[in-house]
């Protein structure tokens, strides 16, 4: 229970960039989307048409024409970088739903800081999006333009009405085309998410030269550490007021931290820098000198109480301008997502989620196990949820193929492997099969091995490899997989189609660099 057990994951920064909605379209086949299998909007099932409403978050709804357009926005590109599973469609729905659900806790964050947006700024922001569009398809009907011409606004363009006109199409049906494919929710959630980053950078205020020099240093520092459930509350925040009270009338700090700090350092010498520790510790220790007790430190695990003892000066050789720039600019980005985090979750004690689709409950359910890592019942208890939600998204719809996915890896995840493996056949091999993808075949070959069922493996080992196209990772699974079932001339196949595919590789790869293409990374 460490200082360093609180380290905090930097590459998951609170998103508080505006993220422009891009659309790709082509003249003549405007959104014609082809059908995936298994993909499209669900179909009414046994137990009637579902509910427009998907969900709500502290009233505010998550429809479902709004995630079936978003869902279908998505589905080309995902096929066009070559993704063919449907469990990994599922992820991508699931995503996708958790996207919609953090949209709305945006809004919930601006109207906590008072942000307002206005229909009016919705409305500009789309035509703006919309104008953008319409220059693209411009360019792709008429070529390159000058740039004078490119500032035009095509809705007043004569040449590119006359040339769409040619295809039996208007400027108002590519515009109304445009729009259809526009959720204005998106917008309002970026537009709300652009003035909650300026509201958090006027919170955090600007860092001073001090900071950045602090932020140099290395602190020496010994903690006492009481977790929160060792003992009822009360007695925790008396307990922590007598040993900061002992602390700071001058007791032996490292006797107090071995009479009662529950760490493994049982209040020894650590060194900190900047970056090795959460924002909320090194804010408080950055502003302690020697031999200065800090405040109590709540965190959800414990309760820390830290000392001082030294301070060591590491600033770089270099210490110029630019370098001062560079740390100003990264303790203000952390600031700003350590207040981010905190409004956040303050936003999210008092928003309701209330998820009624049962595909859209399944992920969701899936989404909460991450807060209950590290106990078993609890992580035990969510999968047995999600399970009830994706059986109950199969019973409205039978040909659901994503929730049949998302219900077979749970199945497994639970230790059924009969009710997994019944499953995926239904989805792969029923006589109205609608799933595909090599890593639904590996991981049915993988249940069938467990049941010694070892020939029926192997063929959806060899299914798999097929399924896996020009994607060498299912390749590489396999040449273990042939082996461990005693197959090594299907293993030597998969050895040679990875040799061949890395000897065509090489070959595009120096033929892009000879005609001074990029070249793309190895897989």
């Amino acid at each position: 229970m460490g200082l360093y057990k609180l380290r905090t994951d930097f590459g998951h920064h609170f998103k508080w960039l505006l993220i422009l909605i891009a659309f790709g379209f082509l003249v003549g086949g405007l959104y014609v989307f082809t059908g995936l299998r298994g993909g499209g909007p669900s179909a009414p099932g046994g137990q009637g048409a579902p509910s427009d409403e998907l969900a709500t978050v502290g009233g505010m709804p998550v429809s479902r024409g709004e995630f079936e357009a978003a869902w279908t926005r998505q589905v080309e590109a995902l096929r066009d970088s070559g993704m063919r599973s449907t469990l990994q469609f599922a992820r991508k729905r699931a995503e996708l739903f958790q996207s919609l659900i953090g949209d709305r806790v945006m809004l919930g964050v601006a109207k906590e800081l008072g942000v307002e947006v206005s229909n009016a700024d919705v409305q500009r922001k789309l035509d703006e999006l919309v104008t953008i569009q319409l220059r693209d398809n411009r360019r792709a009907v008429l070529g390159q333009l000058s740039p004078e011409r490119e500032r035009t606004d095509p809705r007043y363009d004569a040449e590119y009405k006359d040339e769409l006109a040619k295809n039996d199409l208007s400027l108002g049906i590519i515009e109304d085309r445009v729009r259809a494919f526009v959720s204005e929710a998106k917008i309002q959630g970026e537009l709300a998410q652009d003035g909650v980053r300026r509201k958090i950078t006027e919170r955090v205020g600007a860092v001073t030269p001090q900071d950045v020099t602090n932020s140099f240093n290395i602190y020496a520092v010994r903690q006492i550490a009481i977790g929160k459930n060792s003992m009822p509350p009360d007695q925790l925040r008396t307990r922590v007021d007598k040993i900061v009270a002992e602390a700071r009338a001058g007791k032996d700090f490292a006797a107090l931290g071995k009479q009662y700090s529950q760490d493994g350092g049982r209040g020894g010498v650590q060194p900190i820098a900047f970056g090795q520790v959460s924002p909320e510790i090194w804010d408080q220790v950055s502003k302690l000198k020697a031999g200065q007790v800090g405040d109590p430190m709540d965190t959800d695990q414990a309760v820390y109480i830290v000392k001082v003892e030294g301070v060591t000066a590491k600033l770089p050789a270099k210490f110029d301008q630019k370098a001062q720039n560079e740390r100003r600019q990264m303790i203000q980005g952390i600031r700003a997502w350590q207040e981010g985090m905190k409004v956040q979750q303050q936003v999210r004690k008092k928003l309701a989620v209330n998820v009624t689709d049962p595909e859209c409950l399944g992920y969701w359910q899936l989404a909460q196990i991450g807060g209950a890592a590290g106990n078993p019942a609890e992580m035990k208890r969510q999968l047995g949820l999600a399970r009830a939600a994706f059986e109950k998204a199969i019973a409205q719809d039978a040909n659901n193929a994503f929730a049949t996915a998302m219900l077979a890896v749970v199945l497994a995840d639970m230790g059924d492997a009969k009710q997994a493996t019944r499953q995926l056949y239904y989805l792969l091999e029923g006589p109205s099969s609608r799933g595909e993808g090599a890593d639904l075949r590996i991981m049915l070959g993988d249940l069938l091995l467990q049941s010694k069922r070892k020939d029926e493996a192997v063929k959806q080992y060899a299914k798999a490899s097929e399924a896996a196209g020009m994607d060498p990772a299912p390749h590489q699974q396999l040449v273990a997989k042939f082996e461990q079932v005693g197959r090594p001339d299907l293993a030597a196949k998969e050895q040679q189609w990875l040799a061949d595919y890395e000897t065509k590789r090489k070959l595009i790869e120096a033929q892009r660099a000879k005609s001074g293409a990029p070249t793309t990374p190895a897989p």
